[in-house]
């Protein structure tokens, strides 16, 4: 007995319908785990943000005024007089005599 046309027909759409199922399914679990590798770069990416500020703003303090003048006074130093401010060329340059 031969097999009908109409079911061989049948067959092979419902095949492609499978295969074109199982496609999508591969391809949005693939999509889902990228969303999950870019989730957690964002995440990481915040609290990198967040230490750099941190960071940002301790060296703010470190080199306020009020800080480096106390910390020079408790070293015993002093502000110098305009007479005793030297200022010195940057690298390569050479002095005028």
């Amino acid at each position: 007995m031969r097999a009908q046309p109409g079911l061989i027909r049948l067959a092979l759409s419902f095949a492609l319908l499978l295969a074109s199922l199982g496609l999508v399914v591969w391809r949005q679990s693939r999509a889902l785990e990228a969303l999950r590798q870019l989730d957690a770069v964002r995440q990481e990416r915040a609290m990198l943000e967040t230490e750099r500020s941190v960071l940002l703003g301790r060296i703010q303090r470190l080199e306020s005024r009020g800080r480096i003048v106390a910390a020079a006074s408790r070293l015993g130093l002093r502000i110098p007089a305009g007479g005793e401010i030297v200022v010195l060329p940057l690298g390569g340059e050479e002095v005028a005599r």
